[in-house]
């Protein structure tokens, strides 16, 4: 009988972007090639298939530039330690590369509703005839813990309803309270400042 001996002590994991997510992604990386990008790249998470986080960061290590005529996709390769040997050929998980906003406004998704495929708040106007509230469409650059981050839409110093913005109506007067940034988010970790 023969026998296969294969070290594991660091497996590889290989994972894919489509095209748009890929441009998205490796244009905001500071470096003007590839390999000068890839040295730039984060530590990436790992999630395994049962839901738990992989104990160790990977690094990734190539880009295959070229998209896969069938797919789609372009494929990455990141390096992950293995000293426990939890990782084996064939399994499975998901990869996390994080993202780093500075100087960025944001909102509580808990403020924001959907209307035909578009994210809304409700800001705060105020007028000679009173405070009334106006749908406002944003456009949303990332998320993080119950925050969206807004590309776009929302001025710094806007005012918006926090609670119940999807039960008022477009040009509805209000009586706004205000109330901190804080009590409206609740307890988060800012994994997005420095």
């Amino acid at each position: 009988p023969l026998t296969t001996v294969s070290e594991i002590n660091q497996v590889y994991v290989y994972f894919t972007m489509n095209e748009s997510q890929y441009l998205n992604f490796i244009k905001e990386v500071p470096g003007s090639t590839i390999k000068e990008k890839i040295a730039h790249l984060p530590a990436v998470s790992l999630t395994m298939a049962n839901g738990d986080e992989y104990p160790h960061q990977g690094k990734i290590q190539t880009i295959n530039t070229q998209v896969d005529k069938i797919s789609g996709t372009i494929s990455f390769r990141a390096i992950f330690d293995n000293p426990e040997r939890l990782l084996t050929n064939g399994s499975t998980g998901s990869i996390r590369i994080p993202q780093e906003h500075q100087n960025v406004l944001v909102v509580p998704q808990q403020s924001t509703y959907e209307s035909q495929d578009k994210i809304l708040i409700m800001r705060i106007l105020k007028s000679d005839s009173g405070v009334v509230a106006q749908a406002k469409s944003i456009e949303i650059a990332d998320k993080t813990q119950g925050l969206y981050i807004v590309k776009s839409g929302l001025a710094a110093g806007d005012e918006i309803v926090v609670k119940g913005a999807n039960k008022i109506t477009d040009g509805s007067k209000v009586q706004p309270s205000l109330i901190p940034f804080d009590s409206a988010t609740k307890a988060f970790t800012p994994v997005f400042e420095k």
